[in-house]
């Protein structure tokens, strides 16, 4: 809260970020429902912040290994984004949200598919994360014909703005080669 106010001050946006649930051992699929409700932490959150314009609320940093459905509305294991976006609305109507979805904030398609059920929801931003994690070593979409049709993808299917938050390449060895894309040019 202290950070916050500091950079709101300054007029800078403080992104608060869900990154990980119920311990720091491993990144959570998705959001959890229990032991940790995610819905109820972001009501609480945002009751405290949603009326300051310079925080934006991501709502999970990168859901991965979970179905649609869950995702979008939630299971007996995990928090929805359409429930957790709910939470941050009852204290708020214009917070701005972050959204990002599979393959660790990176699936177009899916976002066009929220964006549908969110209509004129305002204030939401499509996130990416368009780097090559070690969980994605090697995979042609994060590559930059990859990344451009994803960027098409949303830029056609959604009236709603992208962000990127997290970029680079953290599969890469100490020493050798980074991970390589097909279509990668040569640097001289």
């Amino acid at each position: 809260a202290d950070l916050v106010e500091i950079y709101s001050s300054y007029n800078i946006v403080t992104i608060l970020d869900l990154h990980w649930t119920d311990d720091d051992t491993d990144n959570a699929e998705m959001a959890g429902k229990s032991p940790t409700n995610c819905v109820s932490f972001w009501g609480s959150v945002a009751e405290r912040f949603a009326s300051n314009p310079y925080v934006f609320f991501e709502l999970y940093n990168e859901p991965h290994k979970v179905d649609q459905d869950a995702w979008m509305n939630g299971n007996d294991q995990y928090s929805g984004m359409l429930e957790m976006l709910q939470a941050v609305r009852q204290h708020s109507s214009n917070p701005v949200i972050i959204a990002g979805y599979g393959g660790y904030a990176y699936d177009a398609d899916s976002l066009v598919q929220l964006d549908a059920q969110l209509g004129a929801e305002k204030n939401v931003l499509y996130n990416f994360h368009p780097y090559m994690g070690p969980n994605q070593a090697g995979d042609s979409k994060k590559c930059p014909a990859g990344l451009e049709s994803a960027l098409q993808t949303i830029l056609q299917g959604t009236d709603k703005p992208l962000i990127v938050t997290e970029f680079g390449q953290s599969c890469n060895p100490t020493h050798g080669a980074a991970q390589d894309c097909p279509d990668r040019k040569s640097v001289v």
